[in-house]
């Protein structure tokens, strides 16, 4: 398993949104941060950091790979 690469929740958010080709509106942002904490909330992410409001890390590794089959992702 590789090194988790540790991002905050707006990045996962602009993240989210760019694979599907979204702009990058306030909305759309907005839907892509409960869209993380939905995930995590159901065990497919896993939550790194400290449990008060914006100090949540998220694992770019975990965060890309429903995305794979659709985005070419390359992660360093």
């Amino acid at each position: 398993m590789p090194k988790p690469f540790l991002i905050t929740t707006d990045v996962a958010a602009t993240f989210i949104v760019r694979c599907k080709n979204q702009e990058t509106t306030p909305a759309n942002l907005k839907a892509a941060r409960e869209r993380v904490y939905y995930l995590a909330k159901h065990a497919v992410l896993t939550r790194h950091g400290g449990g008060k409001r914006g100090q949540a890390l998220w694992d770019l590794h975990e965060l890309a790979e429903p995305y794979r089959q659709t985005t070419i992702i390359e992660l360093p």
